[in-house]
């Protein structure tokens, strides 16, 4: 993705498998992919640092992202 054209880093299909292989690929999606709740639940999922690549503080704290990035603790 880091040569990609700035067309294939807003292609939703495209990105998706991206980050499916590699989360922190995320970094080179296009910001309004980087808002994609699908996209970066798949990101997030495959690694966690992509959370410093969500471009929506939405999608930050929205729960299902807050669930992978911070799963309930053990008692």
């Amino acid at each position: 993705m880091y040569y990609a054209s700035s067309q294939l880093r807003d292609d939703e299909e495209v990105v998706l498998e991206a980050v499916k292989n590699k989360g922190l690929i995320l970094k080179y999606a296009s910001n309004r992919l980087r808002k994609n709740k699908e996209i970066v639940l798949t990101a997030i999922t495959n690694d966690k640092r992509a959370k410093e690549y969500i471009s929506s503080e939405e999608l930050i704290n929205d729960a299902d992202i807050q669930a992978i990035l911070n799963p309930p603790k053990d008692e």
